[in-house]
C-alpha cells in the first residue's frame, strides 16, 4: 500500500514506530525472564562465596546437563563461557537494572539499534529526535570503536555497557560509513519510549505495534484496543516485527484477549516436568478479523504470543519465520547484589509444537526485502467490515478469497487493481499457496488449484478473454485494435481502455482515435525497454448496435530491450 509507504517517512507519523527501538544496550537479547529471589544463609559478599551461590544455582535449575569440569571454573563469567549458552548471563546491578530498563523501553543511552557485525556493530535503526540523529549516525553506519575500545569480538552486553552510560556524559565513536571513517561524539541522554503505539489506518483498521514485552505493555494493548475500537477500528493488524521478547505476563495478557482464560504455553523444567501458562480471563474477546506480522527478529516472549494465536486459529500470520528461541530464562539475586540469567525451561505451544530452533512458521511468506508485509495485511482487511456480506453474495467474480490459518480473508478486485495496491496483490499471488486461494464464480469460489491455468495477469482478471501477445520495440508506441464492429465513441475512456505497468500498476496515458472499426491508441511516452504492459479492454466498451463485450478482454504487451 503505496499510502503507507508515504505515511511512514513522516517523522511524526506513529508507522514510523514499527522497528523495536532500544538504545545501545544489547540487540539481539532474546528473552523470557522471570525473577526470583533465593533464599540464602547471609554472608559476606566475598568473589569465592558468590561463585559457590551461582554454581549451587545452576546444578539446580539450569535446563541443560552441566559438566563437572564447567562447575570447576574459578569464576561465574568462565562458568558461563564453559557452558555455551548465548541466553544466560551474569549482571552486576547496574547492569541487571539497564536490562530491566532496555525491556520496559526506559534507556539512558544515545537512540540507536545494532547488531553484532565482523567488525563491530552495524546500527539498524535510529530513533528520531534521538542523540544519535542530532550528531548524524546513519542506518548502516558499523561502529567500530567506543571510548577507544576496540568492538571487535566483544559480546553484545560488554558493547551496550561502553555505548550507553550516564545521561550527560559523551561517548566518543568510530564509525565506518561507505569504506571512509569517521568520529562522532555523541551526547548520552535519558529516553522512555512507550512499548505499545497505535494509530487508524484507512478502511478502519486499526494497527497495533508491540515494540517489547515490558512491564506495562499488557495494559498498553489493552488501552490501544479500546482507543481504536472507539475510532470504529473493524479489524486489526498486530505487528511483532523485530519483537526480541520480554516479560512471559504480558504475552499472556495480550494473548487472554484473543482466547480468554485457556493455555498459552506449556513450561518444561530440567526434570521434564510441564506445566501450563493460562491467558487472562477476558471477556470480551478479538473476534474482529485480525492479522499478526512475524519476522526473524521475533523471538522469545513474541513466539510465545504467536504460537497460542496460531493454535487456537484466531489470526492469519504474515512476514518470514521466526526467532525460533523457545527457552526461557530466570532471574537469581545473588548475595552481593549481582544477578544471574540462567535459562531454566524450554516452552511450547499449547499444542505441545516445539519452538526452540524451529520457530513460528507464517501463513503468508513474504520476504522483507520483497515488500513491506504490513501492505499486504492492509489489502486483505480493506474488506473485512463486508466479510458477512461477500459471503452471501449471488456473484462473487468480483473477489478473492484468501485463506490464512483456516481463517478466511476476501479481497475486491477493484480495490487490488488500484496502483497503490497492486504490487501487493502481485506478491500474493507470487508467493500464496495455490489451496489457499479461491476465485470467486456465482455464488461459490473456486480453488485456484482447479483453474486449468492462471498467470499474473489472469490473477487481476480471472475470467478476461486473452488475445495473442504482443511484442514491440522502445519506440513502436502505436496499438491498433480491430473489433468486428464500430464501437461508440462515448464508450472509448480512460476507464473503459487501460494500459497498465504490469510490475507497479501504474496506468500508463494514451489518446484514443476511432476510425470506423479500427481503434488506435498512442502513448504519451516512450515504452519502457524489457518491461510488460497489461492492455485492457473492458466489457463496459459498446458497439453503435447497443452490445457490450461479452467479458473483458486482456493482453500482454512486452517490449524487447
Amino acid at each position: 500500500m503505496k499510502t503507507l509507504r508515504t505515511n511512514r517517512n513522516s517523522a511524526n507519523s506513529p508507522l514510523k514506530k514499527r522497528y523495536k527501538t532500544i538504545i545501545a544496550i544489547i540487540f539481539l537479547l532474546i528473552y523470557t525472564i522471570t525473577l526470583t529471589n533465593i533464599n540464602t544463609k547471609p554472608v559476606n559478599a566475598v568473589e569465592g562465596e558468590i561463585l559457590e551461590q551461582a554454581k549451587e544455582l545452576v546444578q539446580d535449575y539450569y535446563y541443560y546437563p552441566v559438566s563437572e569440569e564447567t562447575l570447576k571454573a574459578n569464576s561465574i563469567e568462565e562458568m558461563l563461557k564453559n557452558m555455551g549458552d548465548p541466553y544466560s548471563s551474569y549482571f552486576t546491578k547496574v547492569e541487571f537494572d539497564d536490562f530491566v530498563n532496555s525491556i520496559d523501553n526506559k534507556f539512558t543511552g544515545i537512540g540507536i539499534q545494532f547488531r553484532l557485525q565482523e567488525e563491530g556493530v552495524e546500527i539498524v535503526k535510529v530513533m528520531d529526535g534521538s542523540p544519535a540523529k542530532e550528531a548524524g549516525l546513519q542506518i548502516g553506519d558499523v561502529i567500530l570503536k567506543a571510548d577507544n575500545t576496540i568492538l571487535k569480538g566483544l559480546k553484545e552486553e560488554q558493547i551496550g555497557a561502553l555505548i550507553k552510560g550516564f545521561a550527560g556524559t559523551t561517548v566518543n565513536l568510530v564509525i565506518q560509513r561507505d569504506n571512509i571513517t569517521k568520529e562522532y561524539n555523541v551526547e548520552r541522554r535519558e529516553i522512555s519510549m512507550p512499548t505499545v503505539t497505535y494509530t487508524v489506518l484507512k478502511s478502519n483498521i486499526g494497527y497495533i505495534i508491540v515494540d517489547t514485552f515490558g512491564e506495562t505493555t499488557g495494559d498498553e494493548f489493552t488501552e490501544a484496543l479500546k482507543v481504536l475500537r472507539n475510532m470504529k477500528a473493524k479489524s486489526f493488524i498486530v505487528d511483532l516485527r523485530y519483537n526480541t521478547g520480554g516479560y512471559i505476563n504480558p504475552a499472556l495478557d495480550i494473548a487472554g484477549h484473543f482466547v480468554g482464560f485457556k493455555p498459552i504455553v506449556q513450561m518444561e523444567n530440567k526434570n521434564g516436568f510441564r506445566y501450563k501458562y493460562y491467558g487472562t480471563g477476558y471477556q470480551d474477546l478479538i473476534k474482529e478479523p485480525t492479522i499478526f506480522l512475524i519476522n526473524d527478529y521475533s523471538a522469545s516472549a513474541s513466539e510465545i504470543l504467536s504460537s497460542a494465536i496460531k493454535d487456537y486459529k484466531k489470526a492469519g500470520f504474515i512476514g518470514i519465520n521466526t526467532y525460533g528461541k523457545g527457552v526461557a530464562q530466570s532471574m537469581y539475586y545473588l548475595n552481593d547484589g549481582s544477578v544471574l540469567k540462567l535459562t531454566t525451561n524450554q516452552f511450547f505451544s499449547p499444542l505441545g509444537n516445539t519452538i526452540q530452533k524451529v520457530g513460528i512458521r507464517p501463513d503468508l511468506e513474504v520476504p522483507e526485502e520483497d515488500i513491506d508485509s504490513l501492505d499486504l495485511a492492509y489489502l486483505l482487511l480493506i474488506k473485512a467490515s463486508d466479510y458477512s456480506t461477500i459471503e452471501a453474495l449471488k456473484d462473487k467474480s468480483s473477489f478473492i478469497k484468501i485463506v490464512l490459518n483456516d481463517i478466511p480473508y476476501y479481497i475486491d478486485l477493484n480495490e487490488a487493481r488500484k496502483d497503490e495496491n497492486w504490487e501487493s496483490y502481485k506478491e500474493i499471488l507470487k508467493k500464496i499457496n495455490k489451496s489457499q486461494m479461491f476465485i470467486g464464480s456465482g455464488e461459490k469460489w473456486v480453488n485456484l488449484r482447479d483453474f486449468a491455468s492462471i498467470d499474473d495477469a489472469q490473477g487481476f482478471y480471472p475470467y478476461s478473454e486473452l488475445f495473442k501477445d504482443i511484442k514491440k520495440v522502445k519506440n513502436d508506441t502505436t496499438i491498433i485494435i480491430n473489433f468486428n464492429n464500430t464501437l461508440v465513441k462515448e464508450s472509448i475512456t480512460d476507464n473503459n481502455i487501460e494500459l497498465i505497468n504490469s510490475e507497479t500498476g501504474e496506468r500508463i496515458a494514451t489518446t484514443q482515435e476511432l476510425n470506423n472499426n479500427k481503434l488506435t491508441l498512442k502513448l504519451k511516452k516512450q515504452w519502457e525497454a524489457g518491461k510488460t504492459y497489461y492492455l485492457v479492454l473492458h466489457k463496459e466498451l459498446m458497439s453503435i448496435s447497443g452490445k457490450n463485450l461479452t467479458k473483458d478482454v486482456l493482453g500482454k504487451i512486452t517490449i524487447n530491450n
